[in-house]
């Protein structure tokens, strides 16, 4: 072999080499590309969220559904587990699952929209007749997220709920006192 031949050779073996690296950073390019559609994906789906609540100041405990994404929850649809009476007036027309938001779909719930249905009263859902509102239940949503269908189920445990003060604001509190007050004031003059 003469020194041609073997710069030849070094040279096809320097671009082999090159290939191979570039191979390498070809396919980590692409896998950190579709990480960052993934999480692109992730930050800008919706996400429905179901939880309850109690209305400040009194014993009212409501179901809430939320679209806490930031974008539209298309072609929703909501069930529920059970049937579900609120304020026990037990019949087919107060259901839950006959209300529209359950019985169907719902095409557009655009981020920050908000359902909010009454369950009943804490005492009423927590000490009285068992049927009219469970105090355990589940409630899935099922959407698309762009072209991915997600289908998320949210138990509702209402139990914690037993033997805690209604909450209150300190604000209204205040304001209540002052309304007291002036009601007095207003008798004496």
């Amino acid at each position: 072999m003469n020194p041609t031949d073997w710069l030849t050779l070094a040279l096809v073996g320097i671009t082999g080499w090159y290939a191979w690296l570039t191979r390498r950073m070809l396919i980590a390019n692409e896998a950190m590309l579709d990480a960052v559609r993934k999480q692109q994906h992730a930050t800008m789906r919706p996400y429905v969220q179901i939880s309850t609540s109690v209305r400040t100041g009194t014993n009212l405990i409501y179901l809430e559904i939320l679209n806490v994404g930031k974008t539209a929850a298309n072609d929703l649809t909501l069930a529920l587990d059970t049937d579900i009476y609120p304020l026990e007036q037990v019949g087919e027309h107060s259901n839950l699952r006959n209300t529209s938001a359950f019985s169907r779909t719902i095409r557009s719930f655009p981020p920050d929209s908000k359902l909010r249905f009454l369950l009943g009263t804490g005492p009423s859902i927590l000490t009285g007749k068992q049927g009219a509102c469970p105090r355990e239940f589940n409630v899935s949503a099922t959407y698309l997220a762009g072209h991915e269908r997600v289908v998320e189920v949210s138990p509702i445990d209402l139990n914690p709920y037993l033997h805690t003060e209604v909450p209150q604001d300190p604000v209204v509190e205040e304001l209540r006192k002052l309304r007291e007050k002036l009601t007095g004031l207003e008798r004496i003059r």
